[in-house]
């Protein structure tokens, strides 16, 4: 019941319940992730540096022909 609770008041608040799907907050560092990648930066850092995990730099940013596993 809380959550639902809390969702109604955000609702009247005028926020937005849930994130806009397709959305990631790493999408404006997107180009930097790339770059940093095509230097030859370990990805565990980068990963680290943006507040992330590894599966996520590799499967949702990386496009995969440009990068290595």
């Amino acid at each position: 019941m809380r959550t639902r609770e809390a969702l109604h008041a955000r609702m009247i608040a005028g926020c937005k319940a849930r994130q806009i799907k397709g959305k990631s907050k790493l999408d404006i560092h997107r180009n930097d992730i790339l770059k940093l990648i095509s230097l030859g930066v370990p990805k565990t850092l980068i990963a680290k540096q943006f507040n992330t995990t590894l599966d996520y730099i590799i499967n949702k940013l990386a496009i995969s022909k440009q990068i290595k596993r």
